[in-house]
């Protein structure tokens, strides 16, 4: 705990009895279980399951806890939003809608209002990322060249529904 004293140096308070004013810091430290704890009794089923391909994102993150399959706490880290205001990472883990059908290493971060899909994350794991000028492709690692995620672009961003996943990605 951090407390800093001060006095007043206004003319009218001189002739005033001599008083000590307090000002108050406390900081605390949240542990993240509780908070995702907490998280879960406020965030409302959306229902939405439209997510946006974004090269912006750090990594694939969304705050709807409700499409999440399991979760794991997460220590640390906040999520910056193009507004610049600021979200922490409460949890990661797998979105989907079954085990076969989902979408490893997401956050789920607090205050994030859309569902975003990082593509150097599906980059990274060595599929191949092709975009038109009305539609992309996901195309798994393997050598038979399977789509993981298609989709269509919807003005200007490509999105996907997860209604439409066809397998693990």
């Amino acid at each position: 705990m951090t407390a800093a004293w001060g006095d007043s140096d206004l003319e009218e308070e001189k002739d005033q009895p001599s008083e000590e004013m307090a000002h108050l810091c406390i900081m605390a430290k949240t542990d993240e279980k509780v908070k995702l704890q907490e998280y879960e009794d406020e965030v409302p089923v959306r229902g939405n399951n439209t997510w946006y391909l974004d090269s912006g994102c750090s990594k694939h993150e969304t705050g709807d806890k409700s499409i999440f399959l399991s979760l794991d706490a997460y220590y640390g880290g906040t999520m910056t939003f193009g507004d610049n205001m600021k979200g922490d990472i409460i949890a990661i883990k797998n979105v989907g809608m079954s085990i076969s059908h989902a979408i490893d290493n997401v956050f789920l971060v607090e205050g994030l209002q859309q569902k975003l899909l990082n593509i150097s994350q599906f980059c990274d794991k060595g599929n191949f990322v092709s975009f038109t000028s009305n539609k992309y492709k996901i195309i798994h690692n393997d050598t038979a060249g399977n789509i993981i995620l298609e989709g269509n672009r919807k003005g200007n961003t490509y999105t996907m529904d997860f209604n439409e996943v066809p397998t693990v990605v």
